[in-house]
């Protein structure tokens, strides 16, 4: 069967994830959906809905981390301490490691290229 339903879905304004896992939760109101998101770790102000990755985010943006004890690391490619934030998740090393990921694109048609300092 097939029914029209009319309802109100949920999305961070952040990110602009849906509300649900692997489908966007329907609520028949306003005040159900509110209650619903609330339960599952999501925050709703005045101006704004966030899911719960945001919130953490936003919290620490405003509030500074709250740091885990640091955890050293002796591996083949980093070596130094590393911790993490108990609200966000964040990572934060001693020395600072830097992914490959971060540095800028390496111009390979140069003969001599490097990548900026």
């Amino acid at each position: 069967m097939i029914t029209e339903r009319r309802g109100f879905s949920v999305t961070c304004d952040e990110c602009r994830e849906d509300y649900g896992t692997d489908y966007t939760v329907m609520f028949d109101d306003a005040d159900s959906a509110r209650r619903n998101i609330e339960s599952s770790g999501w925050t709703v102000t005045a101006g704004r809905v966030l899911c719960s990755g945001c919130a953490a985010s936003a919290t620490c943006a405003l509030l500074g981390h709250h740091w885990d004890e640091w955890i050293p690391v002796d591996t083949e490619v980093y070596q130094g301490r590393i911790r993490y934030c108990e609200v966000c998740n964040h990572e934060d090393t001693d020395p600072l490691r830097i992914r490959l990921s971060e540095l800028p694109p390496l111009d390979v048609t140069e003969p001599e290229a490097r990548w900026p300092k």
